[in-house]
Order: structure tokens, then C-alpha cells, then sequence
């Protein structure tokens, strides 16, 4: 079954970013019974929030996948996942709702309320710089490769580092 996602002046289909059956209970499992629309709805504050709840379980267990690998490179990782992803980030990104996937960089490493402040700081330091650099990536349609990009944030982190102690 398709639904529409409505978001101001524009309209998508979301089974092409929700990948799910109104028809199932449960995210990723087989259908076994149908709901109507409105009791699917009713569950969601949102058409965004469906879309949320979607990214974020893809992101849960992207997570779970990602830690266990030998040589775990956490901006690489984040990279890699949301290239995996492309047409949906595009899509996102075209829709105006690339916030909904970049959130998911802010909860994954920026700042947690019980963080000393310095940590804190330093949280949204890296995860707004990296969430900038995905944004941008999706604006400029993914043209590197994550490999790629992980190396240009290594050497824009690399340069700052050297303009910093000059």
C-alpha cells in the first residue's frame, strides 16, 4: 500500500522512503494484519514522524552492524551509511526533510544532558560540523565516495590543527 507524504508545496510517495506495510506490526517482519490509514496514523504525531521512526530503526541498526567491524572509522561509518542510502537522502534532501536523516548524526554523537559542559561542547562541536559536512554532501549529490570523504574531513582536520597552533 502507498501513502502520500504531504510537506508544504511538495508531495513524495513514502513507500519509496518507508520501506514498510501498513500492513505489518511490526518494522522489517512479514505483514500479517492489515490497519486501516488512520489507525496507522494514529500512532504518529506526523507523516514525519513515520519517516523518523523509519530512519531511525535504520540507523539502530546500522549502529549495531557498524561497531562490531575491526576497523571501525566512526566519520567513514557515517559516510558509508548514508551512501548506502543516497536515492533516499537525495529524495530527503529535494523534499526538505534531510533534517529527519541528519538528526540522526546529532543523536548519535552530540551532546548528552549529563556530559560535563567541556564534553558537551565539544559533542556539538564535531557532530553540527559533521552533520554541515553531510548536508552539503547530499546538496552537492554525493559526488565522493565516503572513503573519499572521510579522508577530506581527516585533512580538514588535520589543517585546522596546524592554523590553530601557528
Amino acid at each position: 500500500m502507498r501513502f502520500r507524504v504531504e510537506t508544504g508545496h511538495s508531495t513524495m510517495m513514502s513507500s519509496t522512503v518507508c520501506g514498510f506495510s501498513m500492513c505489518s506490526p511490526h518494522w522489517g517482519q512479514a505483514p500479517s494484519t492489515c490497519i486501516g490509514r488512520a489507525s496507522f496514523y494514529r500512532n504518529f504525531e506526523s507523516k514525519e514522524a513515520v519517516i523518523s521512526r523509519y530512519l531511525k530503526k535504520k540507523l539502530d541498526n546500522w549502529w549495531i552492524e557498524a561497531i562490531q567491524k575491526l576497523d571501525f572509522n566512526f566519520v567513514e561509518a557515517v559516510f558509508s551509511h548514508y551512501w548506502e542510502h543516497r536515492e533516499l537522502c537525495i529524495l530527503l534532501y529535494k523534499q526538505g526533510l534531510s533534517h529527519l536523516s541528519l538528526q540522526s548524526v546529532k543523536e548519535a554523537c552530540g551532546p548528552k544532558p549529563e556530559q560535563p559542559n567541556i564534553v558537551a561542547y565539544t559533542a556539538a562541536y564535531f557532530s553540527y560540523g559533521l552533520y554541515g559536512w553531510i548536508e552539503e554532501w547530499f546538496k552537492r549529490g554525493m559526488q565522493e565516495t565516503p572513503k573519499e570523504m572521510a579522508e577530506l574531513w581527516e585533512k580538514a582536520q588535520n589543517q585546522s590543527s596546524k592554523e590553530g597552533s601557528e
